[in-house]
């Protein structure tokens, strides 16, 4: 029997399956899966790649915070 890590490294060639590429966010930062985003508007925005005060601004203006 064997560890169910193993098997998905001989299957994938790493541990973890690798993140899919979803879209590209409104200023042209690539989403994956799993990433959180700001919504405003149908507008999504990387949270990984804005600065504190960007998310500030986009969450007074109405953007909510959710995981793709």
């Amino acid at each position: 029997m064997e560890h169910p890590d193993i098997t998905t490294v001989r299957n994938y060639g790493y541990a973890e399956k690798e993140p899919q590429l979803l879209l590209l966010d409104e200023l042209g930062n690539e989403i994956y899966e799993g990433d959180e985003v700001l919504d405003l508007d149908t507008m999504l925005f990387s949270v990984f790649n804005l600065s504190r005060d960007a998310i500030e601004i986009l969450e007074m203006l109405g953007a909510v915070r959710r995981t793709i």
